[in-house]
């Protein structure tokens, strides 16, 4: 076959829990910060944030559903 090969559809279903536990790891340890920078510096992380989520998402994903669990299991 010739042309790039289709990313695995079990990345694509554990993107949102990469994210989910990046943005968590960032509220922890920023708070609520604001920062004023150039909206291309800006760009330019928020894309290598989502790349690395993207690509790290299969060994990230077991460990943000425990980290769900306990969440929600402390709410309750």
């Amino acid at each position: 076959m010739i042309g790039p090969r289709p990313a695995p559809q079990t990345e694509s279903a554990s993107y949102p829990y990469a994210r989910f536990l990046y943005e968590s790891i960032v509220d922890f340890i920023l708070g609520r910060s604001v920062f004023y920078v150039n909206a291309g510096v800006l760009l330019l992380f928020k894309l290598l944030t989502m790349y690395l989520c993207w690509f790290g998402a299969m060994p990230v994903a077991p460990i943000d559903l425990i980290h769900i669990y306990c969440i929600h299991s402390r709410r309750r």
